[in-house]
C-alpha cells in the first residue's frame, strides 16, 4: 500500500506541474521590479524588490514575501502569477 500512495502522489504532482507549465504563466525572470506576484508552488504573495546582475553566478532576483521584514531571493524559473 505504501508504494500505491507514493505512485498516486507522484502522478498528482506531475499533473499539477503540467497544468502550471503553460505559456500563460510567466516565471520570476519575467517579473518587473516593483510588481506583486504569487508563487504558484506555495501560493504566497511576493514583491519584486530588485534584480542584481553583479553576482558571479548570474542574476539574483531579490524579493520580499508579504508580511516579511527581510528580503530573500527566488530561482529564476519559478512559475508565478502576476497581479494586474
Amino acid at each position: 500500500m505504501k508504494n500505491d500512495v507514493h505512485k498516486w502522489a507522484l502522478t498528482d504532482w506531475r499533473e499539477y506541474r503540467d497544468k502550471c507549465k503553460t505559456k500563460t504563466n510567466p516565471r520570476v525572470r519575467h517579473v518587473p521590479v516593483g510588481h506583486l506576484f504569487t508563487l504558484i508552488r506555495t501560493n504566497e504573495v511576493y514583491f519584486m524588490m530588485e534584480i542584481k546582475h553583479e553576482t558571479p553566478g548570474g542574476t539574483r532576483y531579490v524579493v520580499r514575501k508579504q508580511g516579511a521584514t527581510k528580503n530573500s531571493s527566488l530561482h529564476h524559473s519559478c512559475h508565478v502569477i502576476l497581479f494586474d
